[in-house]
C-alpha cells in the first residue's frame, strides 16, 4: 500500500514548493481547507522550468529536469513518496532538459516526458519512466 496521501484529500502545492525553501513543503487538506507544513530530510534544489507528474500506479510524484539559475540541474530525477524526497540511481542518465512536457500514461503505467531544451538545443525526444 502506498504511503502517499489520497489526492482526493490532499494536494501538493507545486508553485509555493519551488519558491520557498524545500526543507519544508505545504500540503492542503482539501476537506478542512487547512494547510499542513511537512518537513523532509531530503530535498531537490529549488528550480524552475521542470515538471512534476503524479504516478497513480506507484503513488508518487516524479520531478524531472529544470534549471537552477542559468545552468542545467544535475540529478534530473527526484521522487516524492508522501513522506520524503529521494534521488534514484539511474542505469543511464537521460539528457538534462528544461521547458519539457510530462504526463502520466495510466494505460502503460509510466510517465512520458517530451521535448524541451537540452545543452544541444531544442529536442523532440521522448523519454519514459516507470519507476
Amino acid at each position: 500500500m502506498s504511503s502517499f496521501p489520497s489526492f482526493s484529500r490532499i494536494f501538493l502545492l507545486v508553485h509555493v514548493l519551488w519558491l520557498l525553501s524545500l526543507s519544508s513543503l505545504c500540503l492542503l487538506e482539501a476537506q478542512t481547507a487547512t494547510w499542513v507544513r511537512k518537513t523532509t530530510a531530503n530535498q531537490p534544489e529549488r528550480r524552475r522550468l521542470h515538471t512534476l507528474t503524479y504516478d497513480s500506479v506507484r503513488g508518487q510524484v516524479v520531478l524531472f529536469g529544470g534549471t537552477i539559475g542559468t545552468s542545467r540541474v544535475p540529478g534530473p530525477l527526484w521522487i516524492w513518496d508522501g513522506s520524503d524526497w529521494s534521488e534514484p540511481a539511474l542505469p543511464e542518465a537521460p539528457a538534462r532538459r528544461t521547458e519539457h512536457a510530462a504526463a502520466f500514461d495510466e494505460a502503460r503505467g509510466e510517465i512520458v516526458i517530451f521535448g524541451g531544451s537540452t545543452a544541444s538545443g531544442t529536442t523532440d525526444h521522448t523519454l519514459t519512466w516507470n519507476g
